[in-house]
């Protein structure tokens, strides 16, 4: 049942989940997140996971920086 199910059943590998790096450049996260339907991105330096990227503010960022 839904009630003993756990994260690890529920959750796809990390191995398995596209991903960038903090050095990818935000207009290719964009269209990687664009290809996959993703929503958000594990940002990865090497095997250990450095943050998370929205995409509401992935494009909150380039709206920004295109107005300056």
């Amino acid at each position: 049942s839904w009630v003993d199910t756990t994260v690890a059943q529920a959750m796809r590998p990390l191995r398995q989940v596209p991903s960038v790096s903090p050095d990818t450049p935000a207009a290719e996260a964009l269209e990687l997140m664009a290809r996959e339907d993703a929503t958000t991105l594990p940002v990865l330096a090497g095997d250990r996971v450095e943050g998370l990227l929205a995409r509401a503010r992935l494009v909150e960022a380039l709206v920004a920086r295109r107005l300056l």
